[in-house]
């Protein structure tokens, strides 16, 4: 692997970032020093310290970066968008991603500066939602959309117990089994629902 160089600083936060989530996954956040990221990447400790003043700063950017990862895997999944929300779940509920979830929220429990990434990336999570499934149900009314808002807070909230319930041990296929139903419940009725007068005043994105 290249080695980290003030020259493409951009792409040396990025191969900083996806060592250490591979990290954190492994062998879990608390674990984990900087020595460990610095290995797997090949390079000196002292060279992640010029893009990370510490492992926090990097847990931190991770999910700073959270919503615009799920955004661009909606972008890639099916068309439908009950479909789509069902196959993300697929890819991100795994045991090593809620492990590492949970840890994110056991340092957030008393780290302010976390609790505001996990509190701002709720709107964000659902804004992110609200985009792509306009965009794959471009006919949807801005009633649809308002109705839709509530709907989507709750599944990202259904998202993150699945998640803590997997770190605990739940078989990661009951967790998708109680996800696709809840996406059923709270988006066939408004992904599916007929045109009405109101969809006249539609938003395209």
């Amino acid at each position: 692997m290249p080695r980290v160089v003030p020259t493409y600083t951009e792409d040396a936060k990025k191969r900083i970032l996806q060592a250490a989530s591979e990290q954190f996954k492994e062998k879990g956040y608390f674990l984990s020093s900087m020595d460990d990221i610095a290995r797997r990447l090949g390079i000196s400790k002292g060279a992640i310290y010029r893009y990370f003043d510490s492992k926090e700063s990097i847990l931190a950017s991770l999910y700073s970066n959270a919503p615009d990862n799920l955004r661009s895997l909606f972008s890639d999944a099916s068309a439908d968008p009950i479909a789509a929300a069902k196959e993300v779940f697929e890819k991100m509920a795994t045991k090593q991603n809620a492990n590492l979830f949970v840890d994110f929220i056991a340092e957030a429990a008393t780290n302010v500066s976390l609790q505001g990434i996990m509190q701002e990336n709720i709107g964000r999570f659902t804004e992110a939602l609200e985009s792509v499934l306009l965009k794959k149900n471009p006919t949807l009314s801005r009633k649809d959309i308002e109705k839709m808002h509530d709907s989507l807070v709750v599944l990202g909230l259904v998202f993150n117990g699945l998640n803590c319930w997997i770190a605990i041990g739940v078989p990661e296929s009951d967790a998708r089994k109680i996800w696709a139903r809840t996406v059923d419940i709270l988006l066939e009725p408004i992904v599916k629902r007929r045109k009405t007068p109101e969809s006249r005043d539609t938003i395209r994105q």
